[in-house]
């Protein structure tokens, strides 16, 4: 009885305190009204907010909205985002458009179509655009000096949100942000199918001179993956990535590109797009993508250079874990042969802690950083006897910075415990 009591009590407490706020809010916009108090750029954010996730009473918000756009108060990211989660859509696509705030009506209008995507309203996302050209007219014109002075606001006051929420109409909360890009989602669903490439193609690179240069980015990416993919203009995207920089500084142009170096058999392409996605982090790259330009790179009837020897040994050591097929390994243990490389997960560990001096051995195969990631790497290939191996090198290499002394000093000292345990799993 009594946890039901409870049950109740809180229930009623949670529906007390959403009439309190709800009311409260009537009580505010009623005082408005009669008193004649201004509003700005911070109330519709913050009256966006409150209304957010499907929470408060969609007449209160749409009396709001309308008090809003009376009052010549621009339109912002969370009113419009609080409109369609309360399906009152149109009411913001009518927002928007008669909104005076042309210095960010790009960003405005991408977070309009992520939220028309999600519930899938595509095609109302691609008729946004329709009203995109004359604003960007006017920012080119008369509110040039506005967008310019938003810009210097924006990113002088990047990582403050209370700033932000009374300055910037565009602003969004890190919670509030959607991962995906919504022009590129309605773009991909108006033209799903491989054969419909040159219309995504040319509706992206349209869309891509309307918009703010993030969404244009994404754009961008998004139009370079559908040329490659779908177009297979491969030597067309190689001659961009040498003209424009950006396919150095982002993972999706470089994925394409190396699906372009690969297709097109560039072995030397090949190697530097691996690199350089590799720099991004374990998911740049998919194993399955990294196994292909490996078998690429080994099928090569160029002469390997010393220095390209160097980069695809430091590259293939370092990402061992992504080779998963069993013939690609023999393959790598047969090439590391041919040139004589020492890539440690490719050779028999025990000839490294054999020789003298471990001499053999290239130089990150004395990092005790590279080490452990191969011991991990062969932990999880169940390969326990070489995990044991590189422990035993591990243990007699030289620190070089404070985290590598720990993982030293953990092994030399836990020598006895770690040892009969990778031996009992190997018995």
């Amino acid at each position: 009885m009594f946890p039901n009591a409870t049950s109740s009590c809180l229930t009623s407490s949670s529906q007390l305190l959403a009439a309190t706020w709800v009311n409260a809010l009537k009580h505010f916009r009623r005082a408005l009204l009669e008193c004649g108090s201004p509003l700005d750029i911070e109330h519709s954010q913050r009256l966006g907010l409150l209304f957010s996730n499907h929470t408060g009473d969609t007449n209160e918000l749409q009396r709001w909205a309308a008090i809003f756009n009376a009052e010549d108060v621009p339109a912002t990211a969370l009113i419009l985002k609080a409109l369609v989660s309360h399906g009152q859509w149109q009411t913001a696509v009518k927002l928007l458009d008669l909104s005076n705030d042309s210095g960010v009506a790009g960003e405005l209008s991408e977070v309009l179509g992520q939220c028309l995507v999600s519930r899938g309203l595509w095609q109302q996302t691609l008729r946004l655009a329709e009203f995109l050209p004359k604003r960007c007219v006017d920012v080119v014109s008369s509110e040039k000096g506005l967008a310019l002075c938003h810009n210097s606001l924006k990113s002088y006051d990047e990582q403050d949100d209370f700033r932000q929420m009374a300055v910037n109409s565009a602003f969004l909360p890190e919670e509030e942000k959607m991962a995906y890009c919504g022009f590129v989602s309605a773009v991909a669903r108006a033209y799903p199918s491989k054969r419909d490439w040159k219309k995504a193609v040319n509706m992206v690179h349209n869309l891509e001179q309307l918009l703010d240069p993030e969404t244009k980015r994404k754009l961008y990416e998004y139009r370079i993956a559908r040329l490659v993919h779908d177009g297979e203009a491969y030597k067309d995207v190689i001659d961009k990535s040498q003209r424009e920089v950006g396919f150095h500084t982002s993972p999706s142009l470089l994925r394409s590109l190396l699906h372009c170096a690969i297709a097109t058999s560039d072995y030397s392409l090949t190697l530097s797009c691996l690199e350089l996605l590799c720099a991004f982090g374990s998911t740049a790259v998919s194993v399955r993508r990294f196994e292909s330009a490996c078998h690429l790179l080994l099928s090569s009837d160029e002469a390997w250079t010393k220095k390209n020897l160097a980069r695809f040994e430091t590259l293939v050591c370092e990402k061992a874990s992504f080779v998963k097929d069993r013939k690609l390994q023999k393959l790598i243990s047969a090439f590391c042969a041919d040139y004589d490389l020492k890539i440690p997960i490719f050779f028999s560990i025990s000839m490294s802690v054999s020789s003298s001096n471990a001499a053999v051995a290239p130089a990150f195969t004395k990092s005790v950083t590279n080490l452990d990631r191969l011991a991990c790497t062969l932990i999880s290939q169940n390969r326990w006897e070489d995990a044991l191996q590189v422990a035993t090198l591990i243990r007699t290499a030289d620190a070089q910075s404070d985290s590598e002394r720990i993982i030293v000093d953990m092994l030399r000292g836990g020598c006895a415990s770690w040892v009969k345990t990778l031996q009992f799993f190997t018995s």
